[in-house]
């Protein structure tokens, strides 16, 4: 462009590698589901809770109060760490 030359801001010292381009090109960018065997959590747990909202879901109300529980049962820990 105009004789300027190609500006390339992921370059790692002079080496030509592009290496933010390098990264994405090697990794891949499907979405996976569970690995076979893997046993996922029932409804109720915190981990639950996660996969409804990674999976872009509202949480049910078994996983809503199991994660409202966790996040209180952590807010009194550190309650308590800091008191000490």
């Amino acid at each position: 462009m105009n004789g300027a030359p190609e500006f390339r801001p992921y370059t790692y010292r002079g080496t030509g590698q592009d290496t933010l381009t390098a990264w994405m090109d090697s990794r891949s960018y499907t979405p996976r589901g569970p690995s076979a065997g893997m046993i996922l959590k029932p409804c109720g747990t915190v981990a639950a809770y996660k996969r409804h909202r990674r999976r872009g879901e509202m949480a049910c109300p078994a996983c809503a109060e199991a994660s409202r529980l966790d996040t209180a049962a952590r807010a009194a820990a550190r309650a308590m760490r800091e008191a000490a």
